[in-house]
C-alpha cells in the first residue's frame, strides 16, 4: 500500500535538543500524539549513548513516518504483518525519501530550531570502489 507523498520532516533532533511533545506543533494531523510522547520517552532512556540514541531515532523516526503517512496507522494497530511491509520499504523507500546527502536534520532560525527541509528518513550511499 505505497503511496508517492512528499518526503518527510525530521521529528526528533539531536540529543542535546530533544525536546517535549509541545514543540510538535509543525507535525500534520496524520501523526498520532501518543506515538511522538512514546518515542520520545524511549529516545530521552539513551541520552547517554550518543550512539545508540543515534541509531534508535533513526529508526524509530522512519517507522512513526511510515506508519503515519504509509499505512496510516497509529503505534498500537501495528501488527506483525506491518513490520513485515515496513522491512520492504525499508530496502526501497520512494525516492522522495532517499538524499545523496546528510544535511542536519534541524537548523537555527531566529533563534528557534526547525526541522530542515533538505533532511531525508534515508541516504542512498556510493560506493567508493
Amino acid at each position: 500500500m505505497t503511496t508517492m507523498i512528499a518526503h518527510p520532516l525530521p521529528l526528533f533532533d539531536s540529543i542535546e535538543y530533544i525536546t517535549d511533545i509541545k514543540d510538535y506543533a509543525y507535525l500534520n494531523a496524520d501523526y498520532e500524539k501518543k506515538d511522538i510522547e512514546m518515542a520520545l520517552s524511549f529516545l530521552k532512556a539513551y541520552r547517554g549513548s550518543q550512539g545508540t540514541f543515534n541509531s534508535y531515532r533513526r529508526e524509530i523516526e522512519r517507522f512513526i513516518h511510515w506508519c503515519a503517512l504509509i499505512e496510516k496507522k497509529p503505534l498500537k494497530e501495528i501488527k506483525r504483518e506491518h513490520i513485515e511491509a515496513f522491512v520492504k520499504f525499508c530496502q526501497k523507500p520512494p525516492k522522495t525519501w532517499i538524499g545523496l546527502t546528510k544535511p542536519p536534520r534541524f537548523i537555527e532560525k531566529e533563534g528557534l530550531r526547525i526541522p530542515n527541509a533538505a533532511w531525508r528518513p534515508f541516504v542512498a550511499t556510493i560506493s567508493k570502489m
